[in-house]
């Protein structure tokens, strides 16, 4: 015989009073349906709503992710500005036309190798040799200016790209002959002038160390020697502060030439 009523007790662990219902037999499966029920829900709530959860931690996680990668990307596009404009300098203070490096030659993937290549500052040697003449600026007497250094080198030594960049011009100039300017980035631009052979074309991407040129003794040069010019922010550096060991008069390595 089937009973008409059970009966729920709790009893605690400890001294605590038990309490106890009696549930008829109808109540009583009501109440275990009830149970079962709930249980039953809960665990479809969290199995559907964990994966939600984990969604929502990956979306978070990936909004972040293309947060940075847009302002990565921004910077990036203002470096390729700064490449345009830069280039669009150089070749106005060289009395040329503009744009020697296209819009289509400078593209993004150029940009980031240059940020992955290079410390932008100048951190290789361009040429072995001795200074003969030091950086001057006089705001007094412009014509006077000299923005660079001159290395006495032998003509048709190696001459080599300061820190990695892209080859923003390569030509003649009348005043340096053979010519060469690379930017680096952050505002960071080297020239190399009176080479005998320029070695890299415009838009060439170039390495830190990699021979870009012979030196030699074109434009307005008394003698074999390397021009050599560090510019940042448009604004010209003494090269001797990234290159101590070049000291006006002291010798770097056996070679020789004249100023």
């Amino acid at each position: 015989m089937k009973p008409s009523k059970y009966t729920l007790m709790i009893i605690p662990d400890g001294e605590g009073k038990q309490w106890a219902a009696t549930l008829s037999r109808t109540i009583f499966f009501i109440f275990v349906w009830g149970l079962t029920i709930l249980i039953a829900g809960s665990a479809v709530v969290l199995v559907t709503a964990f994966p939600k959860i984990k969604d929502y931690n990956n979306l978070e996680h990936q909004y972040d992710t293309l947060l940075s990668e847009r302002e990565a990307i921004l910077e990036l596009a203002s470096d390729v500005d700064k490449i345009r404009q830069m280039e669009n300098v150089v070749r106005e203070g060289l009395g040329l036309e503009t744009n020697a490096v296209s819009d289509d030659s400078i593209s993004m993937e150029d940009i980031v190798w240059i940020q992955m290549e290079s410390d932008h500052m100048p951190v290789v040697l361009p040429v072995k040799g001795v200074v003969t003449q030091g950086l001057v600026l006089d705001e007094n007497h412009g014509d006077q200016n000299h923005l660079g250094i001159d290395i006495a080198v032998k003509e048709g030594n190696p001459v080599a790209a300061a820190s990695a960049g892209q080859v923003v011009y390569s030509g003649w100039s009348e005043e340096f002959g053979n010519l060469v300017i690379i930017y680096h980035g952050d505002g960071y631009i080297t020239y190399y002038g009176h080479n005998s052979e320029n070695l890299v074309k415009s838009g060439a991407l170039v390495k830190a160390g990699e021979k870009i040129a012979h030196s030699g003794n074109t434009g307005l040069s008394s003698g074999p020697h390397l021009h050599f010019e560090v510019w940042k922010d448009k604004e010209p550096v003494n090269p001797l502060l990234f290159f101590p060991e070049y000291r006006e008069g002291s010798v770097i390595g056996d070679e020789n030439g004249q100023g």
